[in-house]
């Protein structure tokens, strides 16, 4: 799943995509929101990093059932409404909040060299209790098992294979991308909380990991991300 904020306080959308410092990035954001805004649920570490910040929690995150997706419907009693989630794809969100809204407001997400992300993604599902990615899973079986929308983070800002996005938090300038990003909705600045720090134990770099085998798999998965942001294969094996 993938994490939302809609402000219409500020009238900015941010689209999370997966393992590019995008819980810090939707922390310090909702620092800004008001009593109208969508704020998507974290996890319960995440959420009481939020509560010891003093920052607005989850609110306005339920949408009509009947605009929402057979998976989820299919997940929750039948009540009328369902969740927003913290990685619904940009057009999953158009759908929800309408043409008008999502085409008018400053889009954000964050973005990461490819080969990277999915190195700490592999780190990071192993640690998860009921995963099929566990402490005895390789790095090569992880690439091989795991569904392509794992690992490609553009389709959840591409609408018909173009971009939607206004402004990007690149994970490798993140700091500075911060600063500009809230120069740019007029914040005041703050700085960006830390979340999910320490998963990883073994900070090698993450080329250790790959064979030429692996290295191409990346590259036929995230082609578009490669050749849009000039992403390259760092290789210190």
């Amino acid at each position: 799943m993938f994490v939302m904020i809609l402000s219409h306080k500020h009238r900015f959308i941010f689209l999370k995509t997966r393992k590019t410092a995008g819980t810090s990035i939707e922390l310090g954001l909702c620092n800004f929101c008001g009593k109208e805004d969508i704020i998507t649920q974290e996890g319960i570490k995440d959420e009481a990093l939020r509560k010891s910040l003093g920052y607005i929690g989850p609110q306005n995150n339920t949408v009509n059932i009947f605009k929402h997706r057979l998976v989820e419907i299919a997940r929750i009693p039948i009540q009328g409404f369902a969740n927003h989630k913290r990685h619904d794809p940009g057009w999953l969100v158009k759908k929800h909040i309408g043409n008008e809204i999502f085409d008018s407001y400053h889009k954000i997400t964050a973005i990461r060299n490819p080969w990277d992300m999915a190195v700490s993604r592999f780190y990071f599902r192993r640690q998860l209790i009921g995963s099929e990615v566990n402490e005895n899973t390789t790095f090569k079986e992880y690439l091989r098992i795991t569904p392509k929308n794992d690992l490609d983070n553009s389709r959840v800002y591409r609408i018909n294979e173009k971009s939607v996005v206004d402004s990007y938090v690149r994970f490798e300038n993140l700091l500075e991308d911060w600063k500009d990003l809230l120069n740019k909705l007029n914040l005041d600045y703050i700085d960006l909380p830390k979340a999910k720090t320490g998963i990883r134990k073994d900070k090698e770099h993450y080329s250790l990991l790959y064979d030429d085998d692996d290295i191409e798999i990346i590259r036929n998965l995230c082609t578009w991300e490669i050749n849009e942001f000039g992403y390259e294969f760092e290789d210190y094996r």
